[in-house]
């Protein structure tokens, strides 16, 4: 997907002096994926439907 983003210069160095990643499109991709993967309720819902728990509330909280 082809994109025109205006990004501060000044930010851009500073990534890639850090990341050491010379392309703008790289840098760009990597930013975007360490923000995906920093947010924890992107990586509980990878769970969704997959786990059997096998909880009964009722005996949870006393009820039975």
């Amino acid at each position: 997907m082809k994109t025109i983003l205006e990004i501060p210069e000044s930010l851009v160095q500073q990534a890639r002096s850090i990341t050491r990643i010379a392309s703008d499109n790289e840098l760009v991709v990597y930013a975007l994926e360490r923000l995906v993967d920093s947010n924890p309720l992107a990586t509980i819902k990878q769970y969704k439907g997959k786990l059997d728990l096998d909880i009964n509330v009722d005996v949870l909280r006393g009820r039975c």
